[in-house]
């Protein structure tokens, strides 16, 4: 369409991606030059799961930094595609925005003719590509566009999260797994704070010996330490059971084992940090025996 020839392959690959700059064809527009921008591929399967954030964030990025974006799905699977949109947010007008081609080829090659009307064809597309650019206000210039390249590639950067998603169906649903997952955090940081205040505090403050108040503590670590597991234990079933009753189960499975091991390990941590007070408030209790001993 622009007579570029970038160093691609037929098929999908991994190779990025690659930009000219070059001559505006005529002098009649409101632009010196034109930067074209290609990125090659779709869903790469040597990328594994990586594929995804990949095309995510190259797709992003060739959007973002051009004024027009041309998207050929010949070849490619649809709904794929559609899911890269999602995530890269673009809508099209469908009346206006929708090129259909004719093959390449006459028959076969390379026995086959060039079809003359789809060099046509591409000769109009470059003309309406022109036009709609020559339309736009507020052209950038070499030192614009190339901060807005470093712009863009920075907060693309700095947001990638977005990215490890397929499309904002996986986006909605994670959003619900996190939900759930802060729900019982804080069921088990609320019954943890509560067990320790109401119970624990009272029994280490009915001390009346050193020796007491020792025993004391460590019996209440140990239970204080079962009940909350028992406590993890229920939560991580109906967690379970969330997963598997969900109308959005087949989504939701690749994050079920992930956001399980994150409760054991808050939990954990939780315990840790509790622990700790209890023992602080051991000490508090026994620096009151030594001041009650010492003054009396």
């Amino acid at each position: 369409m622009f007579g570029l020839e970038f160093p691609v392959r037929a098929g999908r690959c991994t190779r990025g991606v690659f930009m000219r700059l070059i001559p505006a064809p005529v002098d009649d527009y409101p632009f010196d030059h034109i930067l074209v921008v290609d990125t090659e591929g779709l869903r790469a399967p040597e990328l594994g799961m990586q594929k995804y954030d990949h095309d995510n964030e190259l797709a992003t990025f060739v959007i973002g930094i051009g004024d027009i974006t041309i998207i050929n799905i010949k070849g490619e699977n649809t709904s794929e595609v559609q899911d890269v949109l999602q995530i890269a947010v673009i809508q099209f007008e469908s009346k206006n925005d929708i090129w259909y081609f004719p093959d390449l080829w006459y028959g076969d090659p390379p026995m086959a003719s060039t079809n003359p009307g789809y060099s046509k064809k591409v000769e109009d597309l470059r003309y309406a590509i022109l036009t709609k650019a020559a339309k736009r206000s507020g052209h950038l210039n070499i030192s614009e566009t190339s901060q807005r390249i470093h712009d863009l590639w920075k907060g693309i950067l700095s947001e990638d999260f977005v990215f490890y998603f397929r499309n904002t169906l996986e986006i909605k649903a994670y959003t619900i797994v996190d939900t759930k997952f802060q729900e019982f955090s804080s069921k088990l940081r609320t019954f943890m704070f509560n067990y320790y205040q109401n119970d624990i505090k009272g029994k280490l403050a009915t001390c009346q010996e050193t020796h007491e108040l020792d025993l004391t503590c460590r019996k209440c670590i140990h239970e204080f330490r079962k009940l909350v597991l028992h406590e993890l234990q229920m939560n991580k079933n109906e967690l379970e059971s969330y997963f598997d009753k969900s109308p959005q189960k087949d989504i939701l499975v690749k994050w079920k084992n992930t956001t399980l091991i994150k409760l054991e390990n808050f939990t954990e941590t939780c315990l840790f940090n509790e622990t700790k007070d209890i023992e602080k408030e051991e000490r508090n209790v026994s620096i009151r025996f030594a001041w009650y001993y010492n003054y009396t």
